[in-house]
């Protein structure tokens, strides 16, 4: 199936959700894998290392 999303065209509201659902989920997941780590490291390690998974898990590309 070759379909091709047209934003120049027609209405933009459906098409536009459906282009950015699956980055929203993408970030949905990145957040919540942040806080499980910062979970699991708080639960073991002390409190520098948590702040240092804190500063880690903002830095984009880690």
């Amino acid at each position: 199936m070759n379909k091709n999303a047209d934003f120049t065209r027609g209405p933009i509201v459906g098409p536009l959700i459906r282009f950015s659902l699956p980055i929203l989920l993408a970030l949905f997941l990145q957040a919540l894998y942040g806080a499980v780590d910062l979970m699991v490291v708080g639960q073991y390690a002390r409190a520098e290392d948590v702040s240092g998974v804190a500063v880690g898990g903002a830095v984009p590309g880690i």
